[in-house]
C-alpha cells in the first residue's frame, strides 16, 4: 500500500510541474474573484423604461425579497 502513495506523489509532482496547470489555475482563481463583481459595474438593466447600473438593480431586488418574505 506504501507504494501507491510513491506513486501519487510522484504523479502529482508531473502535473505540478507543468506550466499550463499554473496558468489555468491563475485564470480560475481570477474568474472565482472577478465574476460576482462583474454583475455591479454592468449597465442595461431596464425597468419600466429606466436604465439601472448592476449595483441599483440588485438593491431593487433585495428590497423586493424582503418585501415578499415579510
Amino acid at each position: 500500500m506504501h507504494k501507491i502513495y510513491i506513486l501519487y506523489g510522484f504523479e502529482l509532482k508531473k502535473i505540478l510541474m507543468r506550466k499550463i496547470v499554473w496558468i489555468t489555475l491563475a485564470v480560475m482563481i481570477a474568474l472565482n474573484i472577478w465574476i460576482p463583481f462583474a454583475d455591479l459595474s454592468s449597465m442595461g438593466y431596464w425597468i419600466n423604461g429606466e436604465d439601472y447600473t448592476g449595483y441599483e438593480f440588485m438593491a431593487i431586488d433585495r428590497d423586493a425579497a424582503r418585501k415578499l418574505s415579510g
